[in-house]
Formats: structure tokens, sequence, C-alpha cells
């Protein structure tokens, strides 16, 4: 859980800085929760930042050539929903793809 602070207290003492931070009230509101990450990708989740227009952090898609073409072309195509583990590391070395060509069957 992060925290953050609400308010500052300045004095010019620690005694009295301390006696005013117990003069601090703080009204919170509270906010529905939504923990499943595709519901609070929706457009009707509640904003985690209600200055954001989304709760996307990041949208990463890549297309190579006419893939509409290649999927209608296709034997077959497989749909697949991966539950990724929560990294906690963003290095650029991070984001690879690792492929090799077998000349005998050319995939």
């Amino acid at each position: 859980m992060w925290a953050r602070a609400v308010a500052l207290v300045v004095a010019e003492s620690r005694y009295v800085a301390e006696d005013a931070a117990e003069m601090v009230e703080v009204d919170y509101e509270p906010v529905q929760a939504v923990i499943d990450p595709l519901a609070a990708c929706a457009r009707s989740a509640p904003l985690l930042h209600p200055a954001c227009k989304n709760n996307e952090i990041s949208v990463r898609k890549f297309a190579y050539g006419d893939t509409a073409a290649a999927f209608a072309a296709a034997d077959r195509t497989v749909a697949l929903t991966v539950d990724y583990p929560r990294l906690s590391f963003t290095p650029m070395e991070c984001y690879v793809v690792v492929a090799a060509h077998q000349p005998h069957d050319d995939s």
C-alpha cells in the first residue's frame, strides 16, 4: 500500500508541529474498488485518477503486414487469454522476442 502525504505542518519547533499535526482532520471519500484488471479497463469502471480518460496505463499493439488477410487465409486460428504474473521491473531488455526459422518445414 502506498502512503501519500495529505497535509503539511510547518512550525518553529518539533513540539509545536506535533501539536498542530494532531489537529489535522482528513475526510476521505470512499470510492468503489475494482480488483479485476479487465473490469477496471471497462468504460463503465470508476476511474482511479479522475483527470485521466481511463484506467489503462499503457496499450501496446503490434501488427506486421496484412494481419486480417493472414487470419482469413489461415486453416485454423486460436484465441488465448493468458494470466501474466505481476512484474516489478520494466527495463527495456525485458521486451524481447526470440525467433528461429526452421527451413525444413518453413516454420
